[in-house]
């Protein structure tokens, strides 16, 4: 399949939620080139499915773990329950494979190339609600790596996601966050789950390996709430890549420049 046909599996033409896939991963998608994945997609974690949206529910559900773990779970659980997974991963890779990167974009676009076909055998009505994917390292990527490794640390903003208001308007009352235990509300990720709320969506969370049910979320007022500056103050100290997403080596001391993704 080409890096296209790959894109329509996961933002198909008639998909209502398509518009939010994001296609920085998928854009560099080379079959020839694909990392192999160190255990099946369909991967054992331990998964505890109290409380998760049943087939006939309309629910918004929004994963936050680890890269290629969120694409897992996202895939089973567009299997058991139909809904449609949507990646919202928009850390570019480094332009060599091998290269040290503050986020391991490359595990993550290993797991959507091989979980497409996955995906595609799953019957998911367009209008089916969606499963949001994020990658919980996006912010603060991986520590211990030399000075000018690729720094293709994110972060999500409000306007990545749809509006309370579309949620709402398709029959969406609910929004389901799953997370790993004894996690909190990523500080950027409460921006958009903050205005869900206020707009009377109702908020529930599940830890992934926890077999307590899912339970009611009340996400507080984040500092620089629907402040002018908040998307400029998150997007200091970042690397925006040429052809999208985030992605870009550090300025050198003395280099006069801004990196590659500057």
């Amino acid at each position: 399949m080409t890096r296209d046909e790959i894109f329509d599996v996961w933002a198909p033409t008639d998909g209502a939620w398509s518009p939010w896939c994001k296609p920085v991963l998928f854009a560099h998608m080379d079959a020839e080139d694909v990392p192999a994945l160190p255990e099946p997609i369909t991967e054992t974690f331990s998964m505890d499915f109290q409380g998760m949206p049943a087939r006939d529910e309309r629910v918004a559900v929004v994963v936050d773990l680890p890269g290629r773990l969120s694409v897992a779970v996202g895939l089973m659980l567009a299997e058991r329950v139909g809904y449609r997974p949507v990646p919202l991963f928009n850390a570019a890779p480094p332009p060599f494979r091998d290269q040290p990167a503050r986020i391991d974009a490359n595990s993550i676009l290993a797991a959507l190339f091989h979980g497409t076909d996955a995906l595609r055998k799953t019957r998911i009505e367009p209008e089916a609600p969606p499963i949001f994917l994020l990658d919980s390292h996006r912010r603060v990527g991986s520590g211990g790596l030399p000075s000018e490794a690729f720094d293709n640390r994110w972060v999500s903003f409000p306007t990545d996601f749809p509006s309370a208001n579309r949620l709402i308007a398709s029959g969406v009352q609910r929004a389901l966050l799953i997370h790993g235990t004894g996690g909190s509300v990523e500080p950027d990720l409460a921006h958009t789950l903050r205005r869900w709320q206020e707009a009377g969506i109702s908020l529930w969370e599940k830890a992934l390996d926890s077999a307590t049910p899912a339970r009611p979320l009340d996400v507080p007022k984040p500092s620089s709430f629907k402040s002018a500056w908040y998307r400029m103050l998150e997007m200091i100290g970042l690397q925006r890549h040429v052809l999208g997403g985030f992605g870009g080596f550090p300025p050198q001391p003395g280099a006069g420049g801004f990196g590659a993704g500057g």
